[in-house]
């Protein structure tokens, strides 16, 4: 076969590499015997995965997963190919709708999910299901249909189905001699090599049921049919019934479901069942078995026979009392002898819900594989995060998805995996197949964990290695309400859209036989029944659409707004589109996950607020729907009084003492702010005081407290109340060091549904630090500083006591303890100084910073001039002036009221001194220097003069207007851009300008030839006496 190379490439690379992750995944999830063993991955594994990449046929694929969404609930589909169809499927199960009733549906499927046509059918105008469907020429169409009428008692149905929609030769099964109670039904049925037809289902009969067996002619005739029973010991308990059948070459029937099992009490429970028919109709042997010994509640899922002549009948079960897992187990039907194969059954499952099987294939590539599909329950632990990590996709714990797995039925050593590789699909479906009430012929029918009886065949596959499988999703959100969706996969079960792996768990365990079925001839006839038919609308919605869920909560309630907040579970928030409708007659439309804010209406105090999501590309997907009720919160209306509360410890045995301050900065410091605690040393018990205050009052001087009364709180306990207008501070004594929540309760003595609390946590101890610590900072520190350094004086407003310590802090730096004043000397620049208080025991802290800058001072006679950049104009003083030629002097710069010859240094230090900079001796003398700026009136710099000698006169005078084009001037600027420890240390710019009055512009009067400032007659008479002239 010709396999396109770049092709081949693409699946090596995808498939064989997710291969290998599959059976990493798989390790470590085998427990046999209550011990983890490892798995071992043999080499024919993996060339069985090699070698299937070289047996597709890669123009074949369709890789494809939709929903096909309409009204109503879609349950019990199984899909085939007819040969005659061009590659389209037949899928057929049963719809139940408010409008139509519960009917069985039809669908034409082409191999993308496209639907060429869908309708239901009722059968003489009654309700029916259609449970099975196979490619064969019943009555001469494409297709037979198996399934039964669904009102009153149940008539098994039978009918072929042509390729335009047309239903050919419908009959049911009646028995013409049996009771009105009796029903039948066929649940499973297949094609047989002498052209006629086998169908298998069930009897009943107030509480008997039997498995039922019917055999069909080619033309349709019944030739025998059977009762198939098992014993039982309680007349109540009856499980026979049948749901699958095959034919076996050269051999007869087999044929297997659900019959009876007497457990060592006597109890009958409910078992698998195993059965061969030869071709003539006579039972050759029969048994009943439990998938684990003991067991409850097992059913046989389905069965097949592979290339080399084995038997694999699949078996879902509810478990033992060791082994409490509902999975499914696989066993090797001995076919000459009717019991189990040699080869110990292999039970699968998950953690603590259900993995069931529902159809078995032989895979079309590989001969010694089986395929099974079937559905399980998501629970949060199950879904694998190692080591592929996938993301959120739609799945949510309770989903019950569909799964397919590639299966080696022929390995029995402990330990080893008979997984070769397996997907869970990605389709959301919230409890699906458990209606209420129960309906026996759903999947999840037994407590919501397996079948009873009925399992569709939901998987197909075909020669080019394709798997075709079907699964349910929960479009709308609505209970019981499911719709079909259509998987096309390849060869490794991948799909066009994310899938992901469960955690299974595989153990080996025995099972119990019952020997003992036994059959009976049974007359039955058949009679033609009216089907008619209706045309159905669907929507296909493609699996790669948002997960259009989204999580609704109160994000905060008021008197002004209602906030809710809207979260899409979806990775894309933004693919997720939802409606606000607030209950008051306005509605939001939005997307993604936010918050929104809606203002109460006049007159409105409760809202019913709808959130209703959908995906923002296919509208018509929708999420589950949202109901908030919420009401106004009371005291809305109330008038407000928002009081503040002060908690301080108090009675300290040795406070702290605040004292003045010294400096104008800081008046009034010996009394506290409002605020502020006391502080000091203690012992218990402590102290609390605790007042409230309010600046809303009234126009006779009354505040807000006198119109309430109040209760108090501390750490929840009622300590305290007043009655209204009869407010005062309180205090509260309390045993021991420690946190105290202080709560009070306010109620308007005018209306009592209005009320407030307010509430503190105060920390009380033996020790509290000042909240604010406050300090002086002053000039004229005792000890003598070096040059460039300043000396300053630190004193604290307030003392220590036994059990706390004050420190100073200069630049982050401890420098000596502050428990009283303190000389330091600061260098040149800005300093930060911190007066910290600590608790010794505790280690509580409080603290504060001044800022503050340290430079040189210059005196002068009997003033006092900081070099600071408001004192530049009186230190560096320039003086700027235009003449009445338009010349420009400056003057400057110079200090004011001094000589000219003033030199700033002098009452510094002497300039023989010198300052080291690293590696670099700059002479004090030469440290200054600045710059001139001459500014024109659009701020045009016309002359920069730049100065750096010691700083004597300085005179700049003459014409600046070297062009011929007149440039007025504005200002005169001054600028110190030297030393670098001065001007970089000054957070303001060291400069100053002064304005220039400018003279009046010349004007340009090249007429006036007599000079005289006028042009007249005169000019004009000197022109024409030199006309004709020659200028040589």
């Amino acid at each position: 076969m010709e396999i396109n190379r770049l092709t081949y490439r693409l699946l090596i690379t995808k498939h064989l590499k997710y291969y290998i992750m599959v059976k990493f995944i798989s390790r470590s999830k085998i427990f046999f015997s209550a011990q983890i063993k490892t798995f071992k991955v043999s080499l024919c594994s993996f060339l069985s995965a090699v070698f299937m990449l070289f047996m597709v046929n890669p123009y074949h694929s369709q890789n494809v997963q939709v929903t096909q969404a309409s009204a109503g609930d879609e349950q019990h589909f199984s899909l085939t190919e007819p040969s005659s169809w061009e590659g389209d499927y037949f899928v057929s199960g049963t719809m139940n709708s408010a409008f139509f009733g519960r009917n069985a549906r039809f669908k034409r499927v082409k191999a993308d999910g496209n639907i060429t046509w869908d309708f239901n059918m009722t059968a003489d105008d009654m309700e029916n299901r259609a449970m099975h469907v196979i490619a064969s020429d019943w009555g001469g169409g494409d297709a037979t249909v198996f399934g039964f009428m669904d009102e009153g008692e149940p008539e098994a149905l039978i009918y072929g189905v042509l390729a335009d929609g047309t239903i050919v030769a419908p009959y049911k099964l009646t028995n013409v001699n049996g009771a009105n109670s009796e029903a039948t039904t066929f649940l499973h049925g297949t094609a047989c090599s002498d052209g006629g037809w086998i169908a298998v289902g069930e009897w009943k009969s107030g509480f008997n049921r039997s498995g039922l067996v019917v055999k069909f002619s080619a033309s349709g005739v019944i030739e025998w049919s059977h009762h198939l029973d098992s014993p039982k010991s309680n007349v109540t308990h009856d499980f026979d019934a049948l749901n699958h059948v095959l034919e076996i070459d050269g051999m007869g029937y087999f044929i297997g479901g659900s019959g009876n099992f007497i457990d060592p009490s006597n109890n009958t429970i409910q078992a698998a069942s195993a059965a061969m028919i030869d071709l003539s109709g006579s039972l050759s042997w029969g048994f009943t078995y439990v998938h684990s010994e003991p067991a409850y509640e097992s059913v046989a899922a389905s069965a097949v026979q592979t290339d080399s002549g084995k038997l694999y009948q699949i078996v879902n079960g509810r478990g033992d009392v060791t082994f409490i897992k509902n999975g499914f187990s696989i066993h090797e039907i001995d076919l000459l002898s009717g019991g189990l194969g040699a080869v110990v059954a292999r039970n699968l499952h998950i953690q603590e819900h259900p993995l069931k099987a529902m159809s078995v294939r032989q895979h079309p590539l590989i001969s010694d594989r089986i395929v099974v599909a079937g559905f399980l329950e998501v629970d949060a632990n199950d879904i694998g995060y190692e080591p592929n990590d996938p993301p959120a996709y739609g799945i949510l714990a309770g989903d019950r998805p569909p799964f397919l797995m590639e299966i080696d039925p022929g390995v029995s050593e402990p330990g080893v995996s008979c997984i070769s590789w397996h997907h869970v699909y990605d389709v959301p479906s919230t409890l699906f197949g458990l209606t209420m009430p129960v309906d026996r012929y759903n999947v999840f029918s037994t407590f919501g964990d397996q079948p009873q009886i009925f399992h569709p065949e939901m998987l197909l596959t075909n020669e080019s290695g394709e798997f075709h499988l079907l699964g349910y999703r929960d479009v709308n959100g609505i209970p019981d309400e499911f719709d079909l969706e259509f998987i096309g996969a390849d060869s490794l079960g991948l799909t066009e859209c994310p899938t992901y792996q469960a955690n299974i768990i595989e153990l080996e365990r025995s099972t119990a036989i019952n020997s003992n079925v036994v059959s009976s001839l049974k007359d039955y006839q058949l009679f033609s029944f009216q089907p008619d038919i209706y045309d159905l609308a669907q929507e296909l919605m493609p699996c790669d659409a948002c997960f259009p869920e989204v999580s609704v909560m109160i994000d905060s309630l008021s008197c002004d707004a209602v906030v809710i907040e809207v979260v899409p579970v979806d990775d894309d928030p933004a693919s997720v589109c939802y409606t606000i409708d607030w209950g008051d007659g306005v509605v939001t439309s939005a997307s993604g996950g936010t918050s929104y804010a809606h203002d109460w209406a006049e007159g409105v105090t409760d809202l019913t607020i709808h959130v209703a999501p959908y995906c923002c590309d296919l509208p018509s997907l929708m999420g589950s729907s949202h109901v908030i009720h919420v009401t106004r919160p009371d005291g809305c209306d109330c008038v407000a009084c928002n009081p503040w509360m002060r908690s301080c410890q108090v009675n300290f045995d040795n406070p702290v003492i605040s004292f003045p301050s010294s400096s104008t900065l800081f008046p009034g410091l010996s009394v506290f702010s409002l605020f502020d605690c006391p502080s000091g040393c203690d012992e218990a018990p402590f102290v609390i005081s605790v007042s409230l205050g309010s600046f809303i009052v009234s126009p006779f001087g009354s505040t807000c407290l006198d119109d309430v009364s109040g209760v108090w709180f501390l750490n929840g306990i009622q300590v305290q109340s007043f009655i209204c207008g009869d407010y005062a501070p309180i205090s509260l004594t309390v045993p021991s060091e420690g946190s105290y929540e202080i709560e009070v309760v306010l109620t308007n003595c005018a209306d009592e549904s209005c009320t407030s609390s307010l509430s503190d946590i105060i920390e009380v101890g033996n020790c509290v630090p000042p909240a604010n610590p406050k300090f002086d900072i002053l000039d004229g520190g005792v000890i003598p500083c070096a040059p460039f350094k300043c000396a300053k004086a630190m004193t604290p407003l307030q003392s220590t006591c036994s059990t706390m310590n004050s420190e100073w802090f200069v630049d982050g730096d401890f420098v000596l303890s502050g428990d009283a004043s303190a000389s330091y000397c600061f260098d040149w620049g800005w300093h930060d100084v911190e007066l910290r208080y600590t608790c010794l025991e505790s280690g509580l802290t409080s603290s504060s910073v001044q800022t503050f800058y340290c430079g040189p001072r210059i005196s002068t006679a009997s003033m006092l001039i900081d070099l600071s950049s408001e004192w530049l104009p009186f230190y560096f003083s320039v003086e700027a002036e235009v003449d009445a030629d338009c010349g420009l002097t400056i003057n400057g710069p110079r200090p004011i009221g001094t000589t000219s010859s003033f030199n700033p240094f002098e009452a510094i230090i002497d300039p023989s001194l010198a300052i080291e900079t690293g590696e670099e001796v700059v002479e004090i003398a030469d440290s200054f220097e600045w710059s001139i700026k001459v500014r024109s009136a659009d701020d045009i710099i016309i002359n920069t003069y730049n100065h750096n000698s010691l700083g004597s006169s300085a005179i700049w005078e003459g014409p600046v207007r070297i062009t011929g084009d007149f440039q007025a001037i504005e200002e005169v600027c001054f600028e110190l851009t030297g030393p670098d420890w001065l001007v970089q240390n000054s957070p303001n710019l060291m400069g100053y300008c002064v304005d220039v009055t400018d003279c009046t512009p010349p004007l340009d009067c090249t007429a006036d030839l007599n000079d005289d400032g006028a042009v007249t007659v005169i000019d004009l008479l000197l022109v024409l006496e030199g006309f004709g002239s020659n200028c040589d």
